[in-house]
């Protein structure tokens, strides 16, 4: 069964500086010691910066899904490792 994370966010001033690998890499290794296998993320389909980061740590992008913010709709879209 695969490990699943609904959202990882990172306050502006806080990006680039490593944080966001770090904490991948210990949601990663405690799936593991879980035994999880594999491992989907969440992420907004408008959040291109997230996007490209789990896209150059390898996730495969998968499904979307429609839903709400705030009373907003938004697209979500999936990012999948299949072995982690």
């Amino acid at each position: 069964m695969a490990g699943e994370v609904y959202a990882l966010y990172l306050v502006q001033h806080a990006k680039r500086h490593g944080l966001g690998s770090e904490m991948l890499d210990h949601v990663v290794s405690w799936l593991r010691s879980a035994g999880r296998p594999s491992m989907i993320i969440w992420v907004l389909e408008a959040n291109h910066h997230a996007r490209r980061f789990y896209e150059a740590r390898g996730g495969q992008l998968g499904a979307t899904f429609q839903s709400q913010v705030h009373g907003f709709p938004v697209l979500e879209r999936s990012y999948l490792w299949a072995r982690i």
